[in-house]
């Protein structure tokens, strides 16, 4: 595992306690400070050059950075890190803006990351993340004299005086909905450094203090769709120049679909291309079809009905309890991926920030149901629209949770003037029409689903997330209304610069990039009516397998629950008897297997068997 920890006044605390859970391979390089107001230990892949801490301002100032850093933007013009400093690792890197811009640094900085300045001199030190918050930052007051912080939430819990205690709203959002939202976790009063934020702790005066340097701001440009086209092309083919500028091996996670499809196209023939499946599927030979169109090597990575248990066992020493294990596909493909590839390029995201998660007026229409129109649903205020749930993956709180609270009566979500800016789950956003415009979802990225897919590759080897570059959601957030909910800038893209790669159709519904967007938004709706257009039948198109079959199939669910028993029984606030009635109906698809994936999450975690047992 990599990342850091750290505690602040606190001469009691053993540093290998907090160490301890930022090793998860084995090969991480480790790398340790201390002094009399701070003691702190950051480990990163055995692939990386840095030697930690860097200085600036001749000794005084000592810099940690956890990540991936391309470039800085200073508000007048974009440079480079590869063009300005190519040979300096991250942390010099950082150290060298610190000596120009001082702490403003951050604001420019591109990519994912997580670091910490200590200033000697000034006598604080301020922890800061980037701009969707990739790389969270947890923190917590064991008294009122001392704080602790860590990248994982289990260092934090390893804390030598922490009272643990679930905070029952949080734990209740992971269970129903598979994420714990905004700045809060699943542990009471431990937080997360706010997206696009610094936490300054004062030595002097020991309160901490947060500062927002960015939020998404919606500008809508009335550009033309095809200046929109032109210019993402252009930005995104300098991001992936940028992004694949070192001399290592590249691989891509590629499915059948147009994201990774774009990013592969501007990759050169040294790239391999991961696919993940249970066989050779339309997905697969679609996504083999793409790399015998560009030249690329396709590695397939076969998943058995053995597999998923197998990342639940293995994601276990990493999770932060915010994400279902299932979520960490690459979780039993760690040794495979790194065999083949240095730094693994991920084509996520992109649906997420180009208008996928924006709420929509829905028609529901007999016989066909429910039919999604491409118009806002402009919800009156912040606690309807969280009340609506659009964004659970359970459509309600499983039955084997028995604390009888106000699920939706969140006292952290305040009603606020929608012009001058809302509060949700402790997340300060703009606006509230910037929130429905997306930002409830991505700011910060730790509030999606598939998060744990990028903590685990992050935890796997070094990583890049073209769509997480700052120069892309600048643009994005230019885009017009219309064109996020009626248009698709990706298959645009690739239709307009290289059509015989668009052409290549989706394996899910059989159609083209290039063909019309209504015809793509009626298979959003009615996958299976435009499938048997174009297949004549049903066709096995998924990426994913079918987890309730998993768990008919197999006995991992049924093992882990006896395993787990005496937890179960101690829990105050799960049902044993109910736990089961919920695995027997699962078995007779009554059930979805969302309702017992959060709970094998929950047992299987280290820090639930430290707060109950």
């Amino acid at each position: 595992m990599v990342g850091f920890s750290g505690v602040i006044n606190d001469s009691n605390q053993n540093l290998e306690e907090l160490s301890d859970n930022l090793v998860w391979l084995g090969s991480e390089r480790l790398f340790s400070f201390k002094d009399k107001n701070i003691k702190f230990v950051i480990t990163l892949h055995d692939s990386s050059e840095d030697e930690p801490p860097a200085e600036a301002n001749d000794g005084d100032v000592f810099i940690w950075v956890w990540g991936e850093i391309y470039g800085h933007d200073d508000g007048k013009e974009y440079k480079s890190k590869y063009e300005e400093y190519p040979d300096l690792t991250d942390s010099d890197y950082c150290a060298k803006l610190y000596e120009r811009y001082g702490m403003d640094f951050v604001k420019g900085l591109n990519s994912n990351f997580a670091g910490v300045v200590y200033d000697t001199d000034e006598n604080q030190i301020t922890l800061f993340t980037d701009r969707l918050s990739a790389r969270p930052i947890f923190y917590a007051r064991p008294s009122k004299d001392s704080l602790v912080f860590s990248t994982s939430l289990q260092s934090i819990a390893n804390h030598h005086s922490l009272k643990l205690e679930f905070d029952m709203h949080g734990l209740y959002d992971f269970f129903k909905s598979g994420i714990v939202y905004g700045l809060k976790t699943a542990l009471k009063n431990v937080k997360q450094v706010h997206p696009g934020g610094t936490l300054t702790i004062n030595l002097n005066s020991k309160n901490p203090r947060t500062s927002i340097y960015w939020r998404p701001n919606h500008t809508q440009q009335n550009w033309p769709y095809d200046k929109f086209v032109d210019e993402f092309y252009k930005v995104f083919k300098q991001v992936i120049s940028e992004q694949t500028a070192e001399k290592q091996r590249y691989g891509l996670l590629l499915s059948g679909g147009s994201d990774s499809r774009l990013i592969a196209n501007f990759l050169d023939e040294n790239t391999v291309c991961h696919h993940m499946n249970e066989n050779i599927n339309k997905q697969a030979e679609t996504a083999k079809n793409i790399c015998e169109n560009l030249n690329l090597e396709f590695n397939f990575l076969k998943r058995n009905t053995d597999y998923y248990p197998s990342v639940l066992d293995n994601i276990a020493p990493i999770s932060n309890l915010n994400n279902w294990f299932e979520e960490a596909h690459t979780g039993s493909f760690v040794n495979q991926l790194r065999e083949k590839s240095d730094c693994i390029i991920n084509g996520s995201y992109a649906d997420t920030l180009l208008g996928c998660r924006i709420p929509t007026l829905n028609l529901v229409l007999p016989i066909l149901g429910d039919v999604h129109l491409p118009i806002l649903n402009y919800y009156s205020d912040i606690i309807s629209f969280n009340n609506s749930g659009r964004y659970s993956r359970n459509d309600s709180i499983p039955s084997y949770l028995k604390d009888d609270i106000e699920y939706y009566n969140n006292p952290r979500l305040k009603r606020k003037n929608r012009i001058k800016g809302c509060d949700f789950h402790g997340v300060k956003h703009s606006s509230f029409k910037n929130l429905l415009m997306g930002s409830y979802y991505y700011y910060p990225v730790t509030n999606t689903y598939s998060f744990f897919t990028y903590y685990t590759l992050v935890q796997t080897m070094p990583v890049s997330y073209p769509f997480l570059d700052n120069r892309v959601i600048k643009l994005i957030l230019k885009m017009p209304l219309k064109y996020l909910l009626r248009k698709d800038i990706v298959k645009s893209t690739l239709c307009k610069n290289n059509k015989k790669l668009a052409n290549i159709p989706k394996p899910k519904n059989g159609l083209t990039l290039c063909e019309s967007e209504i015809m793509h938004l009626l298979s959003r709706d009615f996958p299976n009516i435009i499938q048997k257009l174009k297949y004549s039948s049903i066709v096995d198109a998924s990426s994913w397998p079918d987890h309730t079959k998993i768990i008919q199939k197999s006995n991992f669910a049924e093992e882990k629950l006896q395993k787990n028993s005496k937890i179960l029984k101690k829990c105050s606030f799960i049902s044993e008897k109910e736990v089961w009635k919920v695995y027997n109906k699962i078995q007779k698809s009554m059930e979805s297997y969302e309702k017992i994936y959060p709970l094998l999450t929950f047992l299987e975690n280290p820090i639930s068997q430290k707060v109950i047992l």
